[in-house]
């Protein structure tokens, strides 16, 4: 739970989460950037052992008389350096110190004993420069030119990075060294939708320009399916067979068949379908709509299977456990929200207490369900 690193990549606002491949984090900005961060190993330098005293004094005389040095403080923080007074009264005369350790006497945050800080500085002057430090980079940083926002970077077997932005027109592909590979120009407005990439290599978006993209890896446009209306928001579903499940502002989830044609549609009544589709390990399919419902559809024709009124809007994605049992954040209402957890047939496993407004994708690890809220900034377990 400490701080490993942190990097200040610009002054705009981080709304993509983060991707990490190959010892690198990509993540896209506001500020129009992707940006790809090395991340940084925990080994801290060693230090060298530090000196007892300073004996500037190396004498064979038998005189027993008790002498003390005294180091010049001219920054006032405890610690001397440069010229020493040597005197037999114990009392630490006004502008001086016992100890004549400080590196820097013109600062009082540099001394022996200041916090060192990853700035190239030896802060607490023991000789070691940003020792027990983490430190990061930026690798590289490539300007998509419009605001990143809020899609995750997809990125490919090759470590090519695929992503859109509000440039209305493009969708970008990253080399792994931070240069263009290739744009896909045959989108017409915004892209919100995370990519998703097929076994064969396709990448799959959607767009507000009412279409979902099937693109080939060299860039080229595969075909493009046509939900009649409205925008794309959710992220594409691949199943094992290929089929593509999709979310829309036109109230609907499509089936989509690899070859781009209409598989089936499922509707809701008037709401949006927002929420990125799960696929069960027999195929069913988990969506979660603006009516408050998440629904577990038949892969086969859409049919539902049931449906859970969760109380709320599903604002992230549908979590599946390894015994079936389907986890979803929820947001209530204005103060208040829950994680749901439900059985594979439909019925409430169990609700957890009001923990404030959960928009975020509930995550398992070692009987653990972790989820963040929006309106408390607590990370729960």
């Amino acid at each position: 739970g400490t701080l490993n690193f942190d990097v200040t990549l610009s002054a705009f606002t981080l709304w993509s989460s983060p991707v990490i491949k190959n010892g690198n984090l990509f993540i896209g900005s506001y500020d129009g950037k992707l940006y790809s961060i090395d991340i940084p190993s925990t080994n801290a330098a060693s230090s060298n052992w530090p000196m007892f005293g300073k004996n500037l004094s190396h004498t064979s005389s038998d005189d027993t008389t008790s002498r003390y040095y005294y180091f010049v403080d001219a920054d006032g923080d405890g610690y001397g350096a440069g010229t020493v007074v040597i005197s037999t009264s114990p009392t630490t005369p006004t502008g001086y110190s016992l100890n004549g350790d400080d590196c820097n006497d013109t600062t009082t945050t540099i001394c022996p004993c200041a916090p060192e800080l990853a700035d190239g500085i030896d802060n607490d002057c023991d000789g070691d420069i940003d020792e027990g430090i983490v430190s990061s980079r930026i690798d590289w940083s490539y300007n998509i030119g419009s605001a990143i926002n809020p899609q995750i970077p997809a990125i490919s077997t090759d470590g090519t990075i695929y992503i859109g932005s509000e440039d209305n027109t493009n969708f970008h592909a990253i080399n792994a060294n931070g240069t263009l590979k290739w744009t896909y120009t045959g989108i017409t407005d915004n892209v919100y939708s995370s990519a998703s990439i097929g076994k064969d290599g396709t990448i799959y978006v959607g767009a507000k320009d009412n279409f979902l993209h099937a693109i080939n890896p060299d860039g080229t446009q595969k075909w493009k399916f046509d939900i009649g209306a409205d925008a794309i928001y959710s992220t594409p579903s691949i199943a094992k067979d290929g089929t593509i499940y999709i979310g829309s502002d036109a109230d609907k989830l499509f089936a989509v068949n690899p070859d781009g044609t209409q598989k089936w549609v499922f509707t809701t009544a008037g709401f949006n379908i927002r929420s990125t589709a799960s696929i069960a390990t027999n195929g069913t399919v988990y969506i979660a709509s603006d009516d408050d419902k998440l629904y577990a559809l038949n892969p086969t024709d859409g049919s539902i299977v049931w449906s859970y009124n969760v109380g709320g809007d599903v604002e992230g994605g549908i979590t599946i456990d390894s015994d079936g049992t389907i986890f979803v954040g929820v947001d209530e209402t204005a103060t208040t929200g829950s994680v749901i957890a439900i059985n594979p047939d439909g019925t409430l496993k169990w609700k957890s207490a009001n923990t404030g407004r959960v928009l975020s994708s509930p995550a398992l690890n070692n009987g653990f369900v972790y989820f963040g809220t929006i309106d408390t900034n607590k990370l729960f377990a």
